[in-house]
């Protein structure tokens, strides 16, 4: 069986460019800066179901919020956010309003989907990286080597 795990492994980072074991990075749990990116992390969210095919709309799928926000179908589960409140004082504007942002272009869309550790503005990033106490987000792979340093030269 480890053997099979291992060619199938194999298999699917060479098929879809993956790198890493097969879970990695997909659970993460980034800080969302609310007044900017909170309402666009809300509408990935709730699009999945239209983006993966299921549904044509998303307050179609059974197992989303869409339908309590977007028509105002009752759920004991579902707390308003204040976010989405001051969409509008009216419930049916508001409903409409989180409709055509649902169906519409998100100018926020690229940067919540690239799914980084922190979503807001520089000051924000700032702000949770000191909080946080965690060191700078590094690119990937090896640091790249100084000419100055001497490491890797070889001088004869």
């Amino acid at each position: 069986m480890a053997g099979m795990l291992r060619a199938y492994v194999h298999h699917r980072h060479r098929r879809h460019g993956f790198v890493g074991h097969c879970w990695q990075g997909r659970f993460t749990s980034p800080a969302i800066q609310c007044s900017t990116y909170l309402l666009s992390c809300g509408r990935y969210i709730e699009r999945n179901p239209v983006e993966a095919g299921i549904t044509a709309e998303p307050w179609q799928y059974p197992w989303s919020s869409a339908a309590a926000y977007a028509l105002g179908q009752s759920n004991a589960l579902l707390t308003d956010h204040t976010e989405y409140l001051a969409l509008s004082p009216d419930a049916a504007r508001r409903q409409r309003l989180w409709r055509e942002f649902l169906m519409g272009d998100d100018p926020l869309e690229e940067e919540v989907r690239r799914g980084d550790w922190a979503l807001g503005d520089a000051s924000f990033r700032r702000r949770v990286l000191h909080q946080r106490g965690r060191p700078a987000p590094r690119s990937r792979g090896r640091p790249p080597k100084h000419a100055e340093s001497g490491v890797g030269n070889i001088s004869l």
